[in-house]
């Protein structure tokens, strides 16, 4: 029972430290852009130009009507 005890804290404390190191290696790596989410959502959603004048003319068609959320109260 008491070796359980002590395998258990030592798991505890390596894992503890595995995250430790993990959380401060991110920290250091200046790569302060918004996290993980962030990066995943801009490699999803990568903006394109228009270039195409045709297709330009339709979207400047589009009414998005009131786009003001705070307007709407």
């Amino acid at each position: 029972m008491r070796n359980l005890f002590i395998k258990s804290i030592l798991v505890t404390l390596a894992f503890t430290a595995a995250f430790s190191i993990s959380a401060q290696e991110q920290t250091n790596s200046g790569n302060h852009n918004g996290g993980l989410m962030k990066q995943m959502m801009n490699e999803q959603y990568q903006i394109k130009s228009i270039n195409d004048p045709v297709a330009q003319q339709r979207l400047n068609q589009i009414d998005l009507g009131d786009t003001n959320h705070e307007g709407n109260h």
